[in-house]
């Protein structure tokens, strides 16, 4: 089954919660992901796309505060 409900570049989150993570490629029904730890530290891996849900309008319950792309990688880099 091919998912066409993700797209690279697209904001997700654990259907559950936690970090917002950014969606590299889709494979079928896996979403690989990447994001920014806690401690600022780079992570990339590989979720069921059912466990996931899209953050394309803020909706996402999250426990961080939003940050612009941009100042994220600035914070990574420093």
């Amino acid at each position: 089954m091919i998912n066409l409900h993700f797209a690279p570049g697209d904001i997700v989150q654990f259907r559950s919660g936690g970090l917002r993570m950014t969606v590299r490629a889709v494979f079928g029904d896996t979403v690989s992901c990447e994001w920014l730890g806690n401690s600022q530290q780079y992570h990339i891996s590989y979720f069921p796309y059912i466990a996931l849900v899209k953050d394309s309008d803020g909706s996402v319950n999250q426990k961080t505060e939003k940050k612009e792309p941009t100042q994220l990688w600035a914070e990574y880099f420093l």
